[in-house]
């Protein structure tokens, strides 16, 4: 009998017609949508885009990685693409090669890259594989003396390949697990 009194009662609260609200909630107080943690460079923000659990958020993801790499050249500052990517070899090699270069005070010059970036396929599991083309200008190493190093000025050149990624739910983000690039022809 109790229960049928209480909701006795929540139908009677409901039924009063009272005076109406003048004002109405604000966005702040009515958004279910949560704050993600920011990730990437403060200059270089991982976009939204790329942080939704979707094959374009994954698109967008990939597209975003490469271009992380290629900035990377300018601060050789590899936090970030070991953040964004897990057991990823090509990855970890690119890092190992960028702390090297900051280890030996090499500089980048030039090197600006467009990518483009499309869905090849989804597999089980949960990953998406990205097939990537990418323009990148010529670029330099220059060594501490400012001297070029020797096999590392490289001509503009079109690259293909593709990533694989993986949802993690801790960062809200898609990790690049592979990653494999190589010159077209």
């Amino acid at each position: 009998m109790a229960v049928v009194a209480a909701v006795g009662l929540g139908l009677t609260g409901c039924s009063d017609p009272g005076t109406p609200s003048d004002t109405l909630p604000t966005a702040a107080s009515t958004s279910a949508e949560p704050t993600l943690e920011p990730l990437g460079p403060a200059d270089f923000p991982v976009p939204p885009e790329a942080r939704e659990q979707t094959e374009d958020g994954a698109v967008a993801a990939a597209k975003y990685y490469l271009e992380l790499s290629f900035r990377t050249t300018q601060t050789l500052d590899t936090t970030w693409l070991q953040r964004l990517s897990q057991d990823c070899e090509n990855c970890a090699a690119d890092v190992t090669s960028y702390d090297q270069d900051r280890a030996a005070g090499t500089r980048y010059e030039g090197g600006d890259a467009t990518v483009a970036a499309f869905l090849d396929e989804s597999i089980d599991g949960g990953a998406v594989s990205v097939g990537v083309a990418v323009q990148r200008a010529a670029f330099r190493a220059v060594g501490p003396d400012g001297q070029v190093l020797v096999g590392r000025d490289v001509a503009a050149q079109q690259l293909s390949g593709g990533l694989t990624l993986s949802w993690d739910p801790i960062q809200d983000a898609w990790l690049t697990t592979s990653l494999y690039l190589e010159r077209s022809q």
